[in-house]
């Protein structure tokens, strides 16, 4: 049996986790003469007025001095005009007069003005002022120059993020959740009805339509023939349980709104709730994902059928939208409003949970890849023309991340040797970019929630900007370790990036009040020292100066300012865990992580606990070796992600961590693999680091299990990725480049296999002699020399690889193990046994400092008994393979093809000790599963075959069964290559040449 040396997995510090939430959707939104403009800004454009309904500018309403028209709605006209009074500019809007033909219609407008006017909220434009003119109900409302949602989806030649489209909507929604706390309905919402002004805040627009509920009555309607007949033609359980609304279908009264966002209540003419509102939101929000409306239909009636079908469409091909978001969006989009979320709040609190958000996030759509390029500095002028409280947060940043501090780290990757640096920098720069860009507009927003708009206490502030300060020293200790230019760093740079803390978490409320109290005062100070040393040695940790990072996290975890504050010595223990881990300590890393998880628990910081937890399946498959502990871990890592709020990059962590600890441990559930590379790949934005290692750890699996076009297109995927986003020369290419050669070999194509292999070893000249990489190339190279029969010159290879590992601080045991193993074998191939003896113990004291009864040290206990059988050292092997045998019958069960082979090789030692009865017994109850198994288990049926005939001859019993076993054991034999099967086809050869042709000279 062979132990292969185990394929390269990209140990790219797949337990620093990325904390970007960013991602990427297609989206556009489809124009339709269904959408009118009803309020305006710069953008909005000029429409056609009804006769009559003009005023020129200069024309003076009420108080107010029309300066220009600005569009018209279906309730009335919008002008840009002048209040002498605040001396300030406002949008007026003037009711048609068939708005308020009646007093009693006049009033009940009068009075929803006014409640409009009552409410005050951010997301809802402000009405300052309601009144009367020529027997006119008309608006004052603050003037907004921006752009309605309709256009910024149009502005756009590709489709917006589906997260740029949940930080805009999200905030509609907030203002309708407000307007219906507040009785008001709005009853047209659509995109047009929301305004981003200049400045990326966000309002719901022209409440024209908007109705009291304690106002709504049925004297508003009037039958609709055109609505009746669609009515007529739904379901009879629906036709039921609407007959008592069946004459409500109005022309107008109830039917009001924009036909394609109106809710199925509306098209029948029943009276609008807030839930009515929730399904208008939820067709504007599927509209903006997938760049289609969720009904089609141009005319109203088969618009009306659709709808009152629930009739929605497929999502587009190719669409990028997480399922988890179309599943809540066909939720608000149930005919029913039963079925719907009972509100705006719990429709919004369910997007947040999912999306990670928290609490709404402000600002993101400001912080869009779009404006990287502008860079944060940019920001320094915006704020200075525009005095805030909140102003210059970008100063905040300066030392940090800066136009000098970007210029210098520039030039350090510039001037770097390295030949993939100045692809890195060309990545990483736009990565900071965007952090420091999205770090600025969460500092703003925090400032703005509590000294602007009133929205939260000054304790929560403070929560919220202590937070944000320690996501700025995290971001100064990795730019002023890359600035140091060690050659270690620049290769993981992009590493470093996505490895800065979750900006989004200092927006969640929830989480940031759950966490017990901070400290205060002197205290408050030593926290923030202690703060900048834990992110200090997370930096030094890319740059592989472990020992002085594992000195910054010991004298961290020792400071009394950490004991007082447990979710800082969560964090001080999980940098420390994977520094020890990096240094060859596992089993210590393994005890900081789980202190990790207790101090998290006892600080309540719930993420920090699943992060902990997660980096421990890790651990404990992929370093330990312990399939028990990593099925438990998986159990408790499990449970605090869902505790933590189910966010999903933490769940595609969790899986991209399960898998490749199964792939180590030898059973990987690809299950695990393809739902962290779902994630990966509907989330373009997020780690590209992990999206690269999933893909690679995927293409190892499929590898092993014979899949090799499978294979294949996942290794080619992530060449270029990796070539997309760290460029062609970078190191990790060499891995998957590696792993291509593998396949070439497993596909029998040892000249492919060579080209991969040198341009693997081409990238990987400019690593320190003694790199780790170094020893997989001669790893490839030695089975490719292996494939070509060159026996000495694989040994050679793989005696460098092994000096390569032996050189190293921390010798990795499994590898070294592998190693002498597979030398073990190219000496059983040259008839060198004792040297195979020699290499197989070796072999085994390698692999059983990892674990005594891991899958390797099996194989290798078995390797060395058949050796020793072949010297005749038949004590030894049968000590050896007794216990081959007691483990895997506790692990398989007594009737698995492995253990039923052991049993062969077990009774082939009981024969050779003189003991062919006892070799019988095996045989007998062990050739039936052989003869059931497949076909990879051919071989050793045949010398379990051959071995029973000759257990038969020295009984002198049964020659006719002695002869047919012979035959068989001869086919199964024929062509296997094992150096056992070929000296028993030699034994059978001589014994009865009828058997089987010699074999050729």
């Amino acid at each position: 049996m062979t132990v292969p040396a185990p394929s390269r997995l990209a140990d790219s510090g797949p337990d620093r986790w990325s904390s970007s939430s960013g991602s990427s959707n297609t989206s556009r939104r489809a124009s339709s003469p269904d959408d009118q403009i009803t309020v305006a800004g710069s953008d909005a454009p000029q429409l056609a007025t009804q006769a009559g309904d003009e005023f020129a500018p200069g024309a003076v309403i009420s108080r107010y001095m029309v300066l220009s028209r600005l569009g018209s709605g279906a309730m009335g006209v919008v002008y840009a005009a002048y209040d002498p009074e605040l001396d300030r500019k406002v949008a007026l809007k003037l009711l048609h007069p068939r708005s308020g033909s009646s007093l009693d219609s006049k009033v009940r407008l009068m009075r929803e003005a006014k409640a409009l006017a009552r409410l005050s909220h951010p997301n809802v434009v402000a009405v300052h002022d309601v009144g009367t003119f020529a027997d006119r109900v008309f608006l004052a409302m603050e003037f907004i120059d921006g752009k309605t949602l309709g256009a910024w989806l149009k502005e756009k030649a590709q489709p917006r993020p589906w997260r740029e489209v949940l930080a805009i909507l999200g905030k509609a929604g907030e203002g309708l959740a407000a307007a219906h706390a507040a009785g008001l309905i709005h009853r047209d919402f659509k995109p047009d009805n929301v305004l981003i002004a200049r400045d990326g805040r966000v309002r719901v627009l022209d409440f024209g339509l908007a109705r009291s509920a304690a106002d709504a009555s049925p004297e508003d309607t009037e039958v609709d023939p055109a609505a009746a007949a669609v009515l007529a033609s739904v379901s009879s359980e629906r036709r039921e349980r609407s007959q008592t609304e069946a004459a409500l279908l109005t022309r107008t009264g109830a039917l009001v709104g924009t036909p394609a966002y109106m809710s199925p209540e509306q098209h029948l003419g029943r009276f609008a709730d807030p839930r009515s509102d929730q399904f208008s939101f939820c067709v504007a929000l599927y509209q903006a994902l997938y760049g289609v409306r969720p009904f089609g239909g141009e005319r109203m009636t088969s618009l009306a059928f659709q709808v009152l079908q629930g009739k929605v469409g497929a999502a587009p091909p190719g669409t990028t939208v997480p399922a988890w978001l179309r599943r809540i969006v066909l939720r608000g989009l149930n005919v029913d409003p039963e079925l719907r979320y009972p509100g705006m709040p719990e429709l919004l609190a369910d997007l947040d949970r999912h999306s990670g958000g928290g609490k709404r996030r402000r600002g993101l759509l400001l912080a869009s890849a779009a404006l990287v390029g502008l860079g944060l500095w940019l920001g320094l002028r915006a704020t200075a023309n525009t005095p805030t409280p909140c102003q210059g947060a970008p100063l905040h940043l300066r030392g940090t991340w800066d136009p000098e501090r970007s210029a210098a780290l520039g030039e350090v990757f510039r001037t770097s040797k390295l030949p993939y640096a100045a692809a890195t920098w060309a990545s990483v720069r736009p990565s900071l970019d965007l952090y420091a860009l999205r770090w600025t507009h969460a500092f703003t927003d925090a400032c703005e929630d509590t000294h602007v708009r009133g929205e939260q206490s000054g304790q929560l502030l403070d929560l919220r900007m202590a937070c944000l300060e320690r996501r700025r020293i995290e971001l100064h200790e990795l730019t002023e370790v890359l600035q140091a230019g060690d050659t270690a760093a620049i290769e993981k740079a992009s590493e470093g990036v996505s490895g800065l803390g979750d900006l989004a978490a200092c927006a969640d409320v929830t989480a940031l009040t759950a966490l017990v109290e901070p400290p205060t005062g002197t205290l408050k100070e030593d926290v923030e020292r202690v703060t900048a040393g834990i992110a200090r040695a997370s930096a030094l940790e890319l740059a592989a100066r472990w020992t002085e990072a594992a000195e910054l996290t010991a004298a961290a975890i020792a400071d009394p300012a950490t004991a007082a504050y447990p979710p800082l010595l969560a964090a001080a223990l999980r940098v420390h865990a994977r520094v020890q881990r990096r240094l060859g300590a596992t089993a210590e890393a393994a005890e900081s992580l789980r202190s990790a998880t207790q101090a998290a628990a006892r600080g309540r910081d719930d993420r920090a606990a699943a992060e902990a937890w997660i980096d421990l399946v890790f651990l404990a498959g992929a370093y330990l070796n312990q399939a028990e502990l990593t099925h438990a871990y998986t159990l408790a890592a499990t449970a605090t992600v869902l505790r933590s709020g189910a966010d999903p990059l933490l769940r595609a962590h969790l899986d991209a961590n399960t898998f490749v600890a199964q792939i180590r441990l030898g059973d990987p559930d690809l299950a695990a693999g393809d739902r962290a590379l779902a994630y990966f790949e509907a989330n373009p934005d997020a780690d590209p680091n992990e999206h690269h290692r999933v893909l690679n750890s995927l293409g190892i699996v499929r590898m092993h299990r014979g899949e090799k076009q499978g294979a294949r297109d996942l290794f080619e995927r992530a060449l270029k990725l990796g070539r997309q986003h760290f460029g062609a020369d970078h190191p990790t290419n060499a891995i998957v480049l590696s792993n291509l050669a593998v396949l070439a070999l497993a596909e029998k194509h040892p000249e492919e296999a060579r080209r991969h292999a040198d341009e693997s070893a081409k990238i990987r000249r400019v690593l320190p002699e003694n790199h780790l990489d170094h020893a997989d190339t001669e790893e490839v190279y030695a089975a490719i020399a292996e494939a070509r029969d060159e026996t000495s010159v694989a040994a050679h290879h793989y005696r460098r690889a092994l000096a390569i590992y032996e050189a190293g601080p921390h010798p990795p045991p499994t590898k070294i193990g592998a190693l002498h193993n597979n030398m073990a074998i190219l000496a059983v191939a040259e008839d060198r046994p004792r040297d195979a003896i020699h290499e197989y113990r070796s072999a085994l004291a390698a692999f059983r400092q990892v674990s005594p009864d891991n899958e390797y040290t099996l194989t290798v206990e078995e390797n060395l008994a058949q050796s020793l059988l072949t010297v005749g050292d038949l004590a030894d092997a049968r000590s050896l393979q007794d216990h081959v045998i007691l483990l895997l019958q506790a692990r398989n069960g007594p009737q698995h093809p492995d253990t039923a082979a052991a049993r062969a090789v077990q009774a082939q030692i009981l024969l050779a000790l003189g003991e062919p009865g006892e070799a019988r017994v095996l045989l007998e109850d062990a050739l039936p599963v052989l003869e059931q198994a497949g076909p990879d288990y051919r071989p050793r049926r045949g010398l379990a075959r051959y071995t029973l005939a000759r257990c038969l001859a020295a009984l002198h019993h049964d020659p006719p069964q002695q002869q047919r076993l012979l035959e068989l054991a001869g086919a199964d034999l024929d062509g296997d290559p094992d150096p056992a099967s070929q000296r028993a086809l030699a034994e059978l050869r001589a014994r009865d040449p009828s058997i089987l042709p010699p074999a050729p000279r």
